[in-house]
């Protein structure tokens, strides 16, 4: 009785260490997509000139000089 209950904890364990690291993977692909989005957002706004517009922006001190 007490190896069918150590059997049962083992198994919580492995399932608690599975699901900690699917929330990782998640985290990790969210970040990824966010910089990603983000990037391309200043690429584009670069591209089409909208950065220029925007006051107090970092980008456009530097892309001015």
């Amino acid at each position: 009785m007490p190896h069918h209950q150590n059997g049962f904890i083992i198994q919580g364990h492995i399932a608690h260490i599975i699901s900690f690291i699917n929330i990782y993977i998640y985290i990790y692909i969210y970040i990824y997509i966010y910089i990603y989005i983000y990037i391309l957002f200043i690429y584009f706004s670069l591209r089409i000139g909208y950065v220029n517009k925007w006051p107090n922006n970092p980008l456009t001190v530097t892309f001015e000089k």
